[in-house]
């Protein structure tokens, strides 16, 4: 196989160069997943390994693809795709009880004149001690998500606000099922590709 290089967020490809995250959703609907180690990263497109440096922005752009194409594949009811290629088999969901705060998360986190160590000090503020977790394990989350996709309703979620930092991502979503309509705000830990931790706060 070709290997091609990759330097910054810019992945150099024969006859084109793109972002990196244009070719996310490519590389994700591929057998062999994204590997992160070390710093570096390795994916495989068209029969080629791709390799590059992981910079603190593009960790938050792998990340960012990673969980709104995640929600792409839940609107899609891709119940199958959702929990070989996105949710890792570790993944733990955690309630958290303030919703305001993790809204106010999304401002910091793209606030370009706050420095990272603050987000960073921030973001383990926000998450210390709400580690309820809302599914014992993983067979469970897998039924509770199988049961929404059996419903013939409406389910359907749109992401009103984004950030992303490093392997966190902080969304304000806006859930439709059944006629009901509930807001919440999620913080996605992202690591190899795959969403290991959620912290979920619904709007009161």
């Amino acid at each position: 196989m070709e290997l091609v290089s990759a330097t910054g967020n810019r992945l150099w490809y024969p006859r084109l160069s793109a972002p990196f995250s244009n070719l996310k959703a490519e590389i994700m609907a591929l057998d062999l997943p994204m590997c992160v180690t070390n710093g570096a990263w390795f994916a495989k497109l068209e029969g080629k390994i791709f390799m590059g440096f992981c910079s603190v922005v593009l960790v938050a752009s792998m990340s960012l693809q990673v969980v709104l194409t995640q929600i792409n594949e839940f609107n899609a009811r891709n119940f199958d795709l959702l929990f070989a290629q996105f949710y890792s088999p570790r993944l733990e969901v955690f309630q958290h009880p303030n919703f305001s705060e993790l809204r106010d998360l999304i401002l910091l986190l793209n606030d370009r004149d706050v420095s990272a160590e603050e987000k960073r000090t921030t973001i383990a503020n926000v998450i210390a001690g709400h580690n309820k977790n809302m599914f014992p394990d993983l067979e469970v989350l897998r039924g509770h998500v199988k049961k929404q996709f059996a419903s013939p309703q409406e389910l359907h979620v749109d992401v009103l606000e984004q950030a992303s930092f490093e392997n966190y991502v902080v969304t304000f979503e806006r859930k439709k099922r059944d006629g009901i309509i509930v807001d919440a705000a999620d913080i996605y830990y992202v690591e190899d590709g795959m969403i290991l931790k959620m912290w979920v706060a619904k709007a009161p």
